[in-house]
């Protein structure tokens, strides 16, 4: 079977999107000899980039393609390359996909990118909003297999647009890395030293945009203790300026895998009320240190966070404040790391690849 796996949304930058595409081609090219994979990439890519590491699977190779992956070129180009290929089948990691012609196409949901007035990106003229719905709608449609990583998720989208009985959708949750709760002293040593993290502290870490609602966790949190401190760690897409605010609001900008590790360990709890989620690694990443999540009490943030989520009303800057205040006074019991790590072994990356390569071989063999 030859598989053309879609990378072109692979980008040298920290995102859930990177991570489920290096995680999920690499636990399936661990398990999976057989098959042929076509590996398209974007031309931004420097040759170090992580994803090229996979070049030591024999039965994969890479092209790289100079195309927006999104678009009207991604439409009316990419299918003909994608044609040209001859695959058995198709893969695109996002809701946009091109669909070409005779060609089985599995996507991967992972939201809806537009939640009523909430959107996860800057559109002042409604352009993109309307390119993801008809998008979304699209493939909805004509593609042969949707893949949803969460069940709040696959529920919210497919209750509000019309279905054929064309596409098969499935769920398959995005996988974890069990080593990423291992640290080495001298990195806790060396990030508290760098970031001056002496005193208690709530953390966010993710991209500062509209649909993460970071503005209203600031405004909840000014409203707690002062003894306290709110690191956040991010990329500040929309431009805040964090100079404004009372100095024990704390903005560090990105940081590395190991800084990222640190902060987790040494923060006291993770502030999550976001608007839109289709997974949230953050929330696994925050477990893995045994660290509870403070976040949206519906969608994918209750349903990933589990038994360990303290819930809040997203849009209520009072419920926020007050889940805070709460836990500053030690108001919720500890979290036990043995139970969270346990809780945490349901998301695996080779679970997540064993079935997404169970759904290539049944979209394989049925008829077209």
């Amino acid at each position: 079977m030859r598989i053309v796996f879609d990378a072109r949304l692979h980008f040298p930058v920290v995102s859930g999107m990177s991570r489920y595409i290096v995680n999920l081609l690499t636990h399936l090219l661990e398990i999976d000899s057989k098959n042929e994979y076509i590996v398209l990439v974007n031309g931004k890519l420097l040759p170090n980039d992580e994803i090229f590491n996979l070049q030591k699977f024999d039965n994969l190779r890479f092209k790289t393609i100079h195309l927006p992956h999104m678009g009207l070129v991604n439409y009316t180009l990419m299918p003909r390359i994608i044609r040209k290929l001859k695959p058995d089948l198709y893969h695109y990691p996002m809701l946009d996909a091109p669909i070409a012609r005779g060609v089985k196409t599995i996507a991967t949901v992972h939201d809806a990118n537009v939640v009523g007035s909430i959107k996860k990106y800057d559109d002042r003229f409604g352009i993109k909003t309307l390119y993801f719905k008809k998008a979304l709608a699209h493939t909805l449609r004509k593609a042969t297999s949707v893949i949803f990583i969460s069940k709040a998720s696959r529920t919210e989208i497919l209750g509000t647009h019309h279905l054929t009985e064309n596409t098969t959708f499935r769920l398959i949750y995005n996988g974890f890395d069990a080593t990423f709760g291992d640290i080495q002293t001298e990195t806790i040593q060396e990030v508290r030293a760098k970031f001056k993290l002496e005193k208690p502290f709530f953390l966010y870490v993710g991209q500062i945009r509209e649909h993460k609602n970071v503005l209203r966790m600031v405004e909840a949190f000014l409203k707690t203790d002062s003894e306290w401190e709110f690191v956040i760690a991010g990329n500040n897409y929309m431009n805040i300026d964090f100079t404004t605010y009372p100095s024990r609001v704390r903005y560090i900008s990105m940081v590395s895998d190991n800084e990222l590790k640190a902060l987790y360990y040494h923060s006291n709890a993770f502030i999550f009320p976001s608007f839109i989620e289709g997974f949230g690694f953050p929330i696994l990443e925050s477990l893995a240190f045994g660290k509870p999540i403070i976040g949206t009490q519906t969608g994918a943030i209750a349903e990933i966070s589990g038994p360990f989520l303290i819930g809040v009303n997203p849009f209520d800057v009072n419920d926020i404040a007050l889940k805070m205040r709460n836990f500053q006074a030690g108001n919720y019991p500890p979290l036990d790391i043995v139970q969270t790590r346990e809780y945490l072994e349901q998301f695996s990356w080779k679970k997540c690849a064993t079935e997404v390569l169970a759904l290539y071989k049944q979209v394989h063999a049925t008829e077209k």
